[in-house]
């Protein structure tokens, strides 16, 4: 058994909408205070799609809603040029965000959702953030 930290940290952030079009807006406007209000630089924010079988669509829907300033939703292997990287959990594996949104859990399989939500999870840095419908951001929270 160990102990907890003493420090409680940030409450996750819930960004519940009923469909992907609607969720992939409610992302955009989550990063784009994040750039523009907290001063958060566009490096330091990463998209996680949990749903690797259906990446394009959630990709598909971010590209059609834009970020301020001239920045893009990126892959990671563009990290080099700036935006908000948009990945898969998988491949995300063993990175860190500062800020992180996991998104895509709507319909993944429930025998490969534990796995995912714990890799997902724990890459967030400081910040992290759950998009989907109302009910699967409310089971995760009961299991977090």
């Amino acid at each position: 058994m160990i102990d907890p930290p003493d420090l409680d940290g940030d409450n996750i952030e819930i960004l519940a909408a009923p469909d992907l079009p609607k969720q992939a807006k409610k992302i955009q406007e989550f990063v784009s205070k994040l750039l523009t209000v907290e001063k958060i630089p566009s490096s330091s924010i990463v998209v996680l799609i949990a749903d690797r079988m259906k990446r394009k669509d959630y990709e598909s829907a971010l590209h059609r809603v834009s970020l301020p300033s001239g920045l893009c939703w990126k892959g990671i292997e563009n990290a080099s040029k700036p935006g908000v990287t948009v990945e898969t959990v998988a491949r995300f594996k063993g990175l860190e965000g500062e800020v992180l949104v996991l998104w895509g859990l709507d319909e993944l399989p429930r025998n490969e959702r534990r796995g995912t939500l714990y890799v997902g999870i724990s890459r967030a840095k400081s910040i992290l953030a759950l998009c989907g419908r109302d009910a699967i951001c409310s089971d995760v929270l009961e299991g977090v």
